[in-house]
């Protein structure tokens, strides 16, 4: 959060975070992300062991969950690009 505080002094206040989900995860946790932009690529990966983009605790019920506004969906080459505004 240092660093943000920084980068806001610094008038720096578009940053583009690229990370795993450990990273991600803090974003979201800290409230330190305010747009999402999440590529799908036409694959399915599953198994109980399978990797997720999100870590962290999670939520009991779909009422706690982050929620996405002024979403937009597009292709790019063979992908799926969804970007919204992450809800306060």
């Amino acid at each position: 959060m240092a660093l943000f505080r920084k980068l806001g002094e610094m008038k720096l206040t578009n940053i583009l975070v690229e990370g795993g989900s450990r990273v991600i995860t803090s974003m979201i946790e800290e409230r330190l992300a305010d747009k999402v932009i999440v590529f799908i690529a036409p694959i399915i990966i599953g198994g109980n062991d399978a990797k997720s983009p999100i870590l962290g605790k999670g939520v009991n019920t779909v009422d706690e969950a982050v929620k996405i506004n002024e979403i937009t969906v597009k292709s790019f080459s063979r992908d799926i690009v969804i970007e919204g505004i992450l809800a306060c």
